[in-house]
């Protein structure tokens, strides 16, 4: 018997990648000259807030998962992190975006930037210690969490980040979606 308890989660997650395009695609309209007039700031204000809302409960569930499927709960803390970070980040951007005082937040935005980084390579050096495949997406899982924030660090390779942290959240999505669980057979 399939458990589908994680369906939503994975749906979830599956929405949380969708809006996270459309808010990426929105803050980039606004940095061409063509746009700024065209698409209020609100718009990527409030795909962020709805991305991290989706991601913060895609992230719990995962925590879940870990616990129940994998008896792990090396994954506790830097979810945490990752929740309590995207949200500081969420409203330090969105308090810049609404004030226009991106000299305002740039070291406030800085310092949870690198706290959720740090979450974030944390998560994927303990997946990648974790018993169990997480689906077959461990490795890849894993590698994404410590990858996306290097390629942060060095901003020239954000672009690069940005990538990787969807695919994060892709893999998040078919983690949920995939039935890794151990079923018995009988014959």
């Amino acid at each position: 018997m399939k458990d589908h308890s994680y369906r939503l989660a994975g749906w979830v997650a599956v929405a949380a990648c969708a809006v996270f395009l459309l808010e990426t695609g929105a803050y980039l309209m606004l940095e061409l000259p063509v746009y700024q007039e065209q698409v209020p700031v609100l718009l990527p204000v409030g795909l962020l807030s709805l991305h991290v809302l989706l991601s913060s409960y895609a992230l719990l569930r995962l925590r879940n998962l870990l616990h129940e499927r994998y008896e792990f709960g090396g994954g506790d803390l830097p979810i945490y992190i990752l929740v309590s970070g995207g949200i500081a980040i969420a409203r330090i951007r969105a308090t810049g975006d609404l004030i226009d005082g991106s000299e305002i937040i740039a070291i406030p935005l800085l310092l949870a930037g690198l706290v959720t980084g740090l979450g974030s390579i944390m998560l994927g050096y303990r997946v990648f210690g974790m018993n169990g495949t997480l689906g077959g997406f461990k490795k890849i899982f894993a590698t994404a969490h410590i990858a996306a924030p290097l390629c942060f660090a060095t901003v020239v390779l954000a672009p690069l980040g940005l990538l990787l942290l969807l695919l994060a959240c892709g893999l998040l999505a078919a983690i949920f979606l995939s039935d890794d669980h151990a079923e018995l057979e009988f014959v």
